[in-house]
């Protein structure tokens, strides 16, 4: 099976809450990198279980049923 891009994916790329928690899910991963900059301000841990929720958030958004605003 050949995978293709849906026909309106500038639409959905802007509008879908599957693609919207993911990417801060993608923010949050990449704190884990400097995170060891402030080892004193943030406990450690907390970006990966703010990336786990947001990529929790992602699958459950990708698989419910969005209205046609908010793909």
């Amino acid at each position: 099976m050949e995978l293709q891009l849906h026909w309106n994916w500038q639409y959905i790329l802007k509008r879908s809450w599957s693609v919207r928690w993911a990417a801060v899910a993608s923010v949050l991963s990449g704190g884990e990198v400097v995170m060891p900059l402030f080892e004193s301000a943030i406990p450690r841990g907390t970006f990966a279980v703010l990336a786990f929720a947001c990529t929790c958030g992602a699958v459950w958004a990708r698989v419910l049923i969005q209205p046609k605003d908010g793909l």
